[in-house]
């Protein structure tokens, strides 16, 4: 069988139309100090649902943004909004009170999208003007936003180091971005980069580890940024409503553009494209088969008005499928194949191991504290609850369980779990824990690292964090995921759980556990 994951080049530095009224971005007004950016900066929270290549899974996630009218028009990236079903807004660091809000445009392929948020009808906000003329380097910036998730405003100071950088990555193809050396993180997406007056320079768009391990900070000029907002104002612009990623076989070859989700009512939907579906070729051309949307936006951007030729692979029914993009008739089906045996369309990839499995079942697990709650597999039947010493000083609660604890903590092919609870007011950063968990990670690939919030269904309590995926660990197909994360209401201790996925069906299960974890109130 071929294995698929989405691959992301970049780490995004990260989750409905009304009216556009007194829009005033034409670099008159705003505010004029670097102490007055906070007032214009928001916090974006968004939450949905989306289709990823292990099933549909819960998603959620914050980032930054800004506001560039009085009347609460806002920038943020495209991939802070993409898939939300619902949007709310914080202002300035006041987390009293949250805002409703709405997509005026998205533009994929910039990365960009225009929001409204809902006043009062007599209410007007702060908001920025753009900074005049390309930005050089040696000009001195500042980001700003909401990193990491939270909710308290941070801001970051540098030079642009690079005029015209590489804009090509995963999730969209901008034609050049500016690179910084202000220091951004997961959140910070779709905030603004600033002058020393709190002028618009750019708007955050990722970080990138380099070969040699040095971070690197990109923005989308304001130049490019403010000519996509007039696009906007309009409506969707170089984007037909997919949000998705190239998906990666275990070879290393890419496959397509995966489709997490599709915006409602829009071309991609009107055409009958699903989340679940890979997206194979526009206008005849292979499409994200390099890793990246060159291709695939670079036909969007060329094809003006005519409708755009599309090539679909449906896995979860083993249908080809195509159609026009914008025409009539919606998307046939013209080849079947079968999604088990020759799961990418391709023959020859069977793989008994990995497709042929039933669902776990699952059993209620508490540690013998009785201060953490989780559902695991029945066949995780090796299993221990006793307090462990964590950390050298003291005992904690814990639940190990796994087919095989022993193998389970020397062989990344049996799958398993590891969840302690720890004392202390925060985590620590997913990138200083490589090589100090129960498996040595420094022989795996760091993946992704993305914000993670969630709510314990027993008692309502509510957590925020890190989430980290490994892949190619010792050469094997199995990944494995970290958490990191502490409770929001202030209570002193820490959840770590570590998982090693050996099969499909253990993604499953690392969805039950996640949704049915929970810490009690002694906790």
């Amino acid at each position: 069988m071929t294995r698929f994951r989405i691959s992301t080049a970049m780490a995004l530095a990260v989750a409905f139309v009304a009216p556009v009224a007194g829009c005033s971005s034409d670099g008159s007004g705003g505010i004029g100090s670097i102490e007055d950016v906070q007032d214009a900066t928001i916090y974006i929270l968004a939450s949905g649902v989306q289709e990823l290549p292990t099933g549909t899974s819960a998603s959620g996630g914050s980032g930054s943004g800004f506001f560039i009218s009085e009347t609460g028009l806002a920038m943020t990236n495209y991939h802070v909004v993409a898939g939300a079903a619902t949007l709310e807004v914080y202002i300035g660091g006041d987390t009293d009170r949250a805002y409703p809000v709405s997509v005026v445009g998205a533009s994929q392929c910039n990365d960009l999208a225009l929001v409204q948020v809902h006043l009062d009808p007599d209410e007007t906000v702060s908001y920025l003007r753009w900074h005049e003329g390309e930005p050089t380097v040696g000009l001195p910036i500042y980001a700003a936003g909401y990193p990491l998730g939270d909710t308290e405003f941070t801001l970051t100071s540098g030079i642009v180091s690079k005029a015209r950088a590489d804009g090509e990555s995963s999730w969209a193809s901008i034609d050049y971005t500016i690179e910084i050396d202000a220091n951004i993180h997961q959140g910070n997406s779709g905030g603004p980069v600033v002058d020393e007056q709190g002028a618009i320079v750019g708007v955050v768009y990722a970080n990138a580890q380099t070969i040699s391990g040095q971070n690197q900070f990109f923005a989308i000029g304001a130049p490019l940024a403010q000519a996509v907002v007039e696009q906007l104002k309009d409506g969707d612009y170089e984007s037909f409503g997919v949000w998705g990623y190239p998906l990666q076989a275990d070879d290393g070859s890419y496959l397509g553009l995966w489709v997490n989700a599709v915006e409602k009512g829009s071309v991609a939907d009107d055409s009958g494209v699903a989340p679940g579906d890979l997206i194979t070729e526009l206008n005849g051309l292979p499409v994200a088969t390099d890793g990246t949307l060159s291709t695939y936006c670079d036909v969007i951007r060329t094809s003006g008005s005519d409708p755009i030729a599309i090539t679909v692979v449906r896995l979860s029914t083993g249908e080809i499928l195509e159609g026009d993009l914008g025409g009539e008739g919606g998307l046939t089906v013209v080849d079947t194949f079968d999604p088990v045996t020759d799961p990418g369309g391709d023959p020859g990839t069977d793989d008994p191991e990995w497709t042929d499995e039933d669902p776990y079942e699952y059993v209620s697990v508490i540690d013998d504290t009785g201060l953490i709650y989780v559902d695991l597999p029945v066949e995780w039947s090796d299993l221990v609850t006793e307090s462990v010493d964590a950390t050298g000083v003291g005992e904690y609660p814990a639940i190990h369980a796994s087919i095989d604890l022993e193998a389970f903590f020397s062989d990344y092919s049996v799958p398993g779990l590891q969840l302690l609870w720890l004392p202390g007011t925060h985590y620590q950063n997913i990138d200083d824990r490589a090589g100090n968990d129960g498996h040595v990670l420094q022989s795996c690939e760091l993946e992704s690292v993305s914000p993670y919030q969630f709510t314990t269904p027993y008692t309502g309590r509510e957590y925020t964090g890190e989430m980290a995926s490994y892949i190619n660990c010792d050469g094997t197909l199995s990944q494995v995921v970290i958490l990191w994360a502490n409770p929001t209401d202030g209570s002193e201790h820490v959840l770590y759980l570590a998982m090693v996925i050996a099969s499909p069906r253990d993604f499953g299960a690392l969805t039950t556990i996640l949704e049915t974890l929970s810490m009690s109130d002694a906790g």
